[in-house]
């Protein structure tokens, strides 16, 4: 039961990502990967498995019409492709969608241009309905810095490009990527927020404490839920004091409370992992019409307990019945909780002249059986029987 007329979303059928081909990207040459429900990477550092998720990063502020800011943030187009343009002119990739009764595909080619900027030299799009023999294929204009699907989902005439464009869009924000990493002084996640920024989960938890208000107000089973899960990983926690500031109602902010019912704590007064730990813990434990169709999540152990990496990692299990995940670890905790072929092994390979590129093979469980019989798989990572770990 809620307590605001908010409208609740609209329950969409869920699109898998079931499959994402790579070209060009950082260390990743030449990439076709298929995914399943649960998807764990590991690799070495350097391996490459961070930019892997760093492709659903580049799509995240793509889909928001973004693609310039991103890239002068990653240094500029040349440090983004890989071994830059002289050597690969080009950046490409195309995600495959799996619904129930259809397939769709985004693709898009991004090529070098000056003075080191990318424009979209192909855009793509295509469903595949069962029953019928031909793909419907739109291809979009090119030759633009931002996206083309933003300028047609924008559009006011309506039009089979605009339904398309905006089916596409949406389908692509549902793809979201988390990564509390910054928990600095001058992080949003411990600065005040918008109390109405509230739609989704930030991916740096910059709207935590807003989000958090709305669950409390709106969804106060999973609010209880969330809490009770937080202080097994925090126990001196108790429960938030969640309001707009007095002087700001627009404000709000992530203060706290511990068993003493005298004192009033701030954001800055969690340590960096307490707060990695209920970021991650709200993100696993949201309503389920509020959980994206694919939670892609980078190294969620980074500052925890071990005790709260094992929390974390039931989580992540229970999450996976419902959406498809994507997970980057190092973790020998947290990649024990998991299944041989839930796991891919990033690795950095060299050719003849000493160019490296990134690699990634699915876990076979066959060829770990009789290790499993002894060991965990945590345990097999560190002694890099999994493969994974330093050359």
């Amino acid at each position: 039961m809620t307590t605001s007329s908010r409208p609740r979303p609209e329950k969409k059928p869920l699109e898998r990502l079931s499959r994402i081909r790579v070209r060009g990207f950082r260390s990743i040459r030449d990439l076709d990967l298929p995914l399943a429900q649960l998807n764990i990477l590991i690799g070495a550092n350097g391996s490459g498995k961070s930019n892997l998720i760093g492709l659903f990063h580049l799509l995240s502020y793509l889909v928001t019409g973004s693609l310039r800011l991103y890239t002068s943030r990653q240094g500029d187009a040349s440090s983004i492709l890989h071994y830059g343009p002289k050597r690969t002119p080009t950046l490409e990739a195309e995600l495959h969608f799996q619904g129930e009764a259809n397939r769709s595909e985004y693709a898009f080619t991004l090529a070098h241009a000056a003075p080191d900027r990318f424009l979209f030299a192909r855009e793509q799009v295509a469903f595949h309905t069962e029953g019928k023999d031909k793909p419907f294929t739109k291809v979009l204009d090119t030759g633009g810095a931002e996206t083309e699907l933003t300028q047609l989902a924008a559009t006011a005439a309506a039009s089979t490009g605009r339904k398309v464009a905006r089916v596409f869009l949406e389908r692509l924000k549902r793809v979201q990527v988390y990564h509390f990493h910054d928990t600095s002084p001058t992080a949003p996640i411990r600065l005040s927020q918008d109390v109405d920024r509230t739609n989704l989960l930030l991916s740096t938890g910059g709207n935590l404490a807003s989000f958090l208000f709305m669950l409390r107000q709106e969804h106060a089973a999973h609010y209880q839920r969330i809490v009770a899960t937080i202080r097994l990983a925090v126990p001196y926690f108790e429960d938030f004091e969640l309001a707009p500031q007095r002087h700001n109602a627009s404000k709000i902010q992530l203060r706290w409370r511990d068993r003493s019912p005298d004192y009033e704590f701030g954001p800055h007064q969690f340590s960096d992992g307490s707060l990695r730990a209920i970021a991650l813990i709200t993100a696993l434990l949201q309503p389920e019409e509020l959980l994206p169709d694919v939670l892609v999540i980078d190294e969620p152990e980074l500052g925890l307990h071990p005790s709260a990496i094992s929390l974390i990692a039931s989580l992540i299990l229970a999450v996976s019945q419902k959406r498809q995940v994507i997970v980057a670890t190092q973790s020998p905790k947290l990649l024990a909780s998991f299944s041989p072929a839930d796991v891919i092994v990033a690795s950095r390979d060299e050719d003849g002249t000493g160019h490296g590129e990134s690699t990634f093979q699915r876990l076979r469980p066959d060829h770990l059986k009789s290790w499993l019989e002894q060991y965990d798989l945590g345990q097999l990572f560190d002694m890099n029987v999994t493969g994974g770990g330093p050359q």
